[in-house]
């Protein structure tokens, strides 16, 4: 059996807190919240909550360089390289978001290419015949975030935080889920200036309004910090582990490792940027 127990979640849509919800969470020894405080409020009835801060699965000392990237795709010096993507493509018009954007970025730049990211669950078509259209049904697309120029994707959790903390310009577009607020996570990100909110049913205007506005989004999201969340939760599951003295680590060095790991990936997004910024 357990000696300890984390419930790990994040925020949701309050109406999705019902009484057994509350119950059953409450179990746990800790919950620990991938948000910041100000969006943390699905939990203030835990007594021992901890926010990390957001999380994702963006590596800057993994992830390749503008010019990796470019080469990579096959980009010319002079073309737009061009992110697309429905999230994980569970939606049920995924293919149609998909195929409305791609035209929308083909009525402004002809010439642009388009990596379209279909996602795990994904069960449209894909299409494979346009020259300047790349299927792309791997896992580990956010290694190759640092290269595009802009980016168009629905406001999931994990894709939303991986390419803010990579820095890629975007305009994003909310799907319906039922415990997922999407809409108020750009919502939020656009009032800091650092995306765009757009809608399928208005693509190509959306898309032309944000264009105007991304040297700006650019701008506000090469200020922001690298979220160290992943580092914060990690150390709060060793403490919840070691309040019950089932293993023995030495908080200090605890501190000392989680230190190191935050100073060599913030030098790592230092590096990544500057060779963007310089590109």
């Amino acid at each position: 059996l357990a000696r300890s127990t984390v419930f790990i979640d994040r925020a949701r849509k309050q109406e999705t807190i019902d009484a057994s919800t509350k119950k059953h969470i409450a179990l746990y020894d800790r919950v620990i919240c991938p948000e910041d405080h100000a969006s943390a409020i699905s939990y203030p009835f835990h007594h021992n909550v901890v926010c990390s801060g957001k999380v994702h699965g963006f590596k800057p000392e993994k992830a390749l360089l503008r010019q990796q990237v470019r080469e990579f795709f096959g980009v010319h010096p002079a073309q737009d390289l061009v992110y697309v993507s429905s999230g994980g493509g569970g939606d049920i018009h995924s293919e149609a978001s998909i195929a409305n954007w791609v035209k929308a970025v083909r009525q402004i730049s002809e010439n642009a290419l388009v990596v379209i990211g279909y996602g795990p669950l994904y069960k449209g078509k894909m299409n494979y015949s346009d020259r300047l259209s790349i299927p792309f049904t791997g896992t580990n697309i956010n290694k190759y975030f640092s290269g595009f120029d802009f980016a168009i994707s629905a406001a999931g959790y994990n894709t939303f935080e991986e390419l803010k903390a990579a820095k890629v310009p975007t305009l994003f577009f909310s799907l319906e889920k039922g415990m997922d607020d999407q809409l108020y996570r750009i919502k939020k990100l656009r009032d800091q200036g650092m995306c765009g909110l757009g809608s399928v049913e208005n693509a190509y205007k959306h898309l032309k309004d944000f264009l105007a506005d991304k040297g700006k989004i650019s701008e506000m999201l090469n200020k922001a910090p690298l979220s160290q969340g992943c580092a914060k939760a990690a150390k709060s599951l060793l403490e919840t582990a070691l309040s019950k003295k089932s293993i023995f680590i030495p908080q200090e060095y605890i501190e000392k490792t989680y230190a190191q790991f935050i100073n060599q990936r913030q030098l790592a997004a230092t590096t990544l940027r500057a060779e963007v910024t310089a590109a």
